[in-house]
């Protein structure tokens, strides 16, 4: 049995897959040591213990553990016996540690770490679901197990609405059992003194030039070849000089844009920083933020640049529109057409002063709703509300932005819903965006 946590810090243990340079690895750096000041005792197993993040949490205070991962050049079997390495590791882990809770991040922690922790009955279980549920139509035996195991959890957790929407409605998931916290972005890197022509200046960019910024790894999915097409299509009507910034790791696609922009007559505009640490001074120095992804959980990226102060332009898909409210901080466009993302583009780009008033209110926004105290403080009341056996604090059940309930439910005997509720009605549409 385990000890009663009124007498100790609550143990939570945090599993994702690996901590390398991505959204959700980035979320779990930040909160990790925000919830151990919190007063909870963290510790973040990853299912393979690799990743540029690995010593920053360390050196947090948090202790980072799981099994080495098998040499890549093993392949889809090393993939395999890494997943199996990780999730017979977990056991001992829990048996050992004794958590209270268990927070499984992304399909392959989830996977891997609900049967060990149903085994070793750790009480609080939650799931969080950072992702659209696109991968499921390339694995559906595993969706089928993985919407099984949504059974044992205590709780389940999408970082949108757009994903909640989906667990509820399309994977039968409880609605009283689906939460909502959205991401939470440190806004304190994003002031005090900054020397803009000076970085600038280091990547040979003209003070003057228009700069036009992408923070994403270079991944099919996230549409960079999108961009390149549209930057292509009004390469001559932009201000000039103009300059693309695509800061984010090589995932494979490098060398396909390097071709597509060269053979499009843009390859001297585009400069490819790779995985940088001054990512928000680089935002900083931008005049306009784009994300085109074809797919999307909740874009950290897309707050950061709004941190910064960006107007942003994003592609209709997950939780996009959710943060960038179409015309009031950017503008949202349809995925996978360049034709829409030039002229969004063109417009922003050749009108300063709109493009500064959305600059303007999307910071606004990310300063109101996008912190990471009011993340955390929504993380703390939900572990400390399970951990006491109660439902999911009201506010995280059927939130909508900035605390206003989605949907109004009264309460049930005993502080249960009685009726699942519609979360979103428009999926990934500008037209919600407009509305919240």
């Amino acid at each position: 049995m385990h000890a009663k946590t009124s007498q100790r810090k609550p143990r939570l243990l945090m599993v994702t897959r690996a901590l390398d340079v991505g959204g959700t690895e980035r979320h779990l750096a930040q909160i990790a040591p925000g919830l151990a000041a919190r007063g909870f005792d963290v510790t973040v197993y990853c299912i393979a213990k690799t990743g540029a993040q690995v010593g920053d949490v360390e050196a947090s205070g948090i202790r980072v553990t799981g099994p080495a991962p098998y040499q890549q050049r093993l392949g889809k079997i090393g993939s395999a016996l890494t997943l199996a390495s990780g999730a017979l590791g977990l056991i001992p882990e829990m048996l050992l540690g004794r958590p209270d809770i268990a927070h499984f991040y992304l399909p392959h922690a989830f996977l891997a770490g609900s049967v060990a922790a149903a085994l070793t009955q750790v009480p609080v279980r939650i799931m969080s679901r950072r992702c659209q549920n696109l991968y499921q139509l390339k694995h559906p035996r595993l969706a089928e197990v993985e919407r099984r195991l949504h059974g044992s959890m205590t709780a389940i957790l999408g970082n949108s609405r757009n994903i909640v929407d989906e667990l509820v409605m399309q994977e039968g998931v409880p609605s009283p059992r689906a939460g909502l916290i959205y991401n939470g972005i440190d806004l304190a890197k994003f002031t005090g003194p900054f020397d803009r022509a000076a970085l600038r200046g280091a990547l040979g960019i003209e003070d003057d030039a228009t700069v036009i910024s992408i923070l994403a790894n270079l991944q099919s999915y996230k549409g960079h070849g999108d961009l390149v097409a549209a930057l292509a299509r009004i390469k001559d009507r932009l201000p000039q000089p103009w300059h693309l910034l695509a800061i984010g790791r090589d995932d494979g696609q490098l060398t396909g844009l390097r071709t597509q922009a060269e053979a499009l007559g843009i390859d001297t505009n585009i400069h490819w920083l790779g995985m940088r640490r001054d990512t928000v001074d680089l935002l900083r120095a931008s005049d306009l933020g784009v994300l085109a992804s074809h797919q999307e959980g909740f874009s950290n990226a897309v707050i950061e640049s709004m941190a910064a102060g960006l107007p942003m332009i994003v592609s209709d898909v997950g939780g996009n529109a959710e943060a960038v409210l179409h015309r009031r901080c950017g503008l949202v466009v349809p995925a996978r057409d360049p034709d829409s993302l030039a002229a969004a583009i063109e417009e922003l780009a050749g009108n300063q002063v709109l493009a500064a008033a959305m600059g303007r209110a999307g910071k606004m926004r990310a300063l109101s709703h996008f912190s990471l105290d009011a993340c955390l403080e929504k993380y703390e009341r939900m572990y400390r509300a399970l951990l006491a056996g109660q439902p999911l604090p009201d506010d995280i059940i059927a939130t909508g932005l900035a605390g206003t309930p989605a949907i109004a439910q009264p309460r049930g005997a005993g502080g249960t819903i009685p009726q699942p509720r519609p979360i979103r009605e428009a999926h990934g549409s500008a037209a919600f965006a407009k509305s919240v």
